[in-house]
Order: structure tokens, then sequence, then C-alpha cells
């Protein structure tokens, strides 16, 4: 049923959606495959088992998208679910639903948290948000949470990149003054103009260097699509 997480299928653990289509793609129509996923139920996850006979995905494909069959989907097993990738591999699930419900306890909980839009999940897709319980209607909750999570990461993005030491962001800044002061504690002879002259350099050399990795990050992936 909708919000069941596939665990287990025929003794292979499904860890991301291609082992799980590589899996069916290896079974035959009729075959009876046995089945064990995870089901919420009174504030907890539990570990069930079934067992299912396969359709044959030509003949489906021919009832309802005949545009897309194929002539090697002919018996091939089909299960006929609908799945959402969570966006992680083997892990308990109440580890998980804990870490993402209380992402300041610890320091990979909030890591976790932090990169939801890397994973894809967020916005929250369907598949992740049947995981809680929602303390009102969760079409309400959901939206305002995206909005709320969005505030969040897009300040503490803002906030981080402010403090690399490059000029003319804070950081750049705070990371010259704290130069030139270090220069004069650890030169006692040295002269203030020329402290901040060293700390003007070295701060314009790190500016020079967040720039530079910026642009590759930005550039460096599309130079593949030539090669």
């Amino acid at each position: 049923q909708r919000g069941d997480i596939l665990a287990i299928i025929n003794g292979t653990t499904i860890t991301n959606g291609t082992v799980f289509s590589d899996l069916l793609n290896e079974t035959r129509a009729g075959e009876s495959i046995t089945i064990q996923y995870y089901r919420y139920h009174n504030q907890t996850w539990h570990l069930n088992a079934t067992t299912a006979v396969l359709a044959d995905k030509h003949g489906y494909y021919a009832k309802k998208f005949p545009r897309d069959n194929r002539e090697d989907y002919r018996g091939r097993g089909f299960l006929g679910l609908s799945t959402v990738p969570l966006g992680i591999t083997t892990a308990a699930i109440d580890s998980y639903t804990q870490r993402m419900a209380h992402p300041l306890t610890d320091r990979q909980s909030f890591f976790l948290y932090l990169a939801l839009p890397f994973a894809g999940l967020s916005p929250f897709p369907e598949g992740f948000t049947a995981l809680f319980e929602t303390p009102f209607a969760p079409d309400l909750f959901w939206p305002l949470a995206n909005v709320f999570y969005w505030l969040f990461w897009l300040n503490f993005a803002l906030g981080t990149f402010n403090v690399l030491p490059a000029i003319p962001l804070d950081g750049g800044y705070i990371f010259r003054d704290g130069m030139a002061s270090l220069f004069t504690r650890v030169r006692k002879k040295m002269d203030k103009e020329r402290a901040e002259r060293i700390a003007s350099g070295v701060t314009t050399f790190f500016s020079v260097m967040v720039l530079l990795a910026i642009v590759a990050i930005i550039v460096v992936p599309r130079l593949r699509l030539f090669f």
C-alpha cells in the first residue's frame, strides 16, 4: 500500500531503483517472488513478508502503454508497483526517520537534513512524506514544511558563502584584518602599514582561489560534453 518501503525481494536487498529494476528484468511472467517490506503501524515500522505472482510486462504495456511497448518485454516479469526513490541506501528505517524528525540531535543528522536537495528529496516527494505522521492536515503541513525548509536552507547557504575568505565578502575582510593583526603580533617590529599590505596580498590570493574554485564547479562538469 501507499507508504510501504521495499526492503528485500527474493533475498536481494533493494538499495536503490537500479537494483530493483535489474532484479525484475531477470524474472519471468508467472514467476512467484517473495517480497519483504516495511509498513508503518502504531508509531513504528514493521517488517512484513508476502509473495506475489508476476504478470507479463508485454501484456500489461499492450493494454496500458501500447506506444511504449517493446518486443523484449514479452515474457518478462512485471510487478506493477509505482516506486519513489528515498535517496538512501541500506539503513535502518527507524534510524533514518528519527534523524529527519530531529535534525539537530547530532552532526550526522544535521548534514543529512542539509543534503536533502542534493538527494532529490526537497520539495519532499510523496514517497518520502509517507514516512511521517503530521500534526495537522498533510496537504497543509508539507507545503509549509517546504517553505520553511527552503528559508532555512537558503539562509544557511548564503551565510556559509559570506564567510569565505574572499573580498568583497565579509569573510574576506575578517580574514584580512585577522592576518594583519597576526603579522604585527608575530613580527613586533613590523609596522602596521606593511602588515596590512601583506595581509591584503594574502587575501587577494585566497580570493582568486575561491573564485577559480567556483568557476571550476560550474565549468568543469560541462567540459565533459565535449570529450
